[in-house]
């Protein structure tokens, strides 16, 4: 019962068995054990994430920073709790966010030196990546724009960093030009990949959503970096050059 490494795997399991709820109260437990343990605050509050149960989700993210105020993930946690909470104001979720893409920033080195063909004749190769090339709320609108990029003007890459491929995901690697499995594995071995694909923008279509790689966003895979489509706010990374949006993401005000 005190072992904290059987306690966190305890939680993670309840939570993959759609349990949130008793993984919450069991993280709680293991929080009053482990006062300094930062991941049993941090899996605690995703678990009330998912529950629903977003204003007791804040509380233990903020708890968690107190025990870890340079943590990355309590820091992203704490982001994505309170980007659900209809308490936090702009202010307060711009400021976290930014202290995200710090702790994130904390351990990137130098940035890398490009060797994309500077060339404005040719087409641009851009990349998508994201674990949701399937029947996914990100699958749904990501295929038509696959399928409209015009081959003359654009190289589209995608990444597929998800592990449940349906049909969608095989009517999306048809209409792609070039398809890249990675994989759930996050693999240093990507960063030297997808440097190497030469991908001139590269976008990422899940923010802070699950199955995200901003740790390795941060390190820049692409000359211009965008995120798109998986996130209603920004990721906070300063590697992220652009956010797309619309007047229906971001209306005017």
């Amino acid at each position: 019962p005190n072992y904290w490494q059987s306690s966190l795997g305890l939680i993670q399991t309840l939570t993959r068995s759609n349990e949130p709820e008793e993984a919450a109260e069991f993280a709680r437990k293991t929080a009053a054990q482990h006062p300094a343990l930062v991941d049993a605050y941090d899996m605690g509050a995703r678990a009330l994430i998912l529950a629903g149960r977003i204003d007791e989700a804040v509380e233990l993210a903020r708890r968690g920073l107190k025990a870890g105020p340079a943590n990355a993930r309590i820091l992203a946690t704490l982001a994505v709790s309170l980007t659900y909470s209809d308490k936090a104001n702009a202010a307060e979720l711009t400021d976290i966010y930014r202290s995200t893409g710090r702790a994130l920033m904390s351990r990137v080195g130098p940035p890398p030196s490009w060797r994309n063909p500077r060339d404005p004749s040719r087409r641009l190769r851009v990349g998508y990546f994201s674990p949701d090339f399937r029947a996914h709320s990100v699958g749904y609108f990501i295929e038509p724009i696959l399928q409209h990029h015009d081959p003359a003007e654009v190289e589209a890459v995608c990444y597929y960093t998800g592990s449940n491929p349906d049909a969608a995901t095989q009517r999306m690697k048809e209409l792609a030009h070039r398809w890249v499995e990675l994989g759930p594995n996050r693999s240093p071995e990507w960063i030297a990949r997808i440097r190497n694909d030469q991908v001139d923008i590269l976008v990422e279509l899940s923010g802070h959503s699950h199955g995200n790689c901003l740790p390795m966003l941060a390190q820049r895979l692409a000359p211009i970096q965008a995120t798109y489509l998986g996130w209603p706010a920004t990721t906070g990374l300063p590697t992220m050059d652009w956010r797309i949006v619309d007047a229906i993401t971001d209306p005017a005000t």
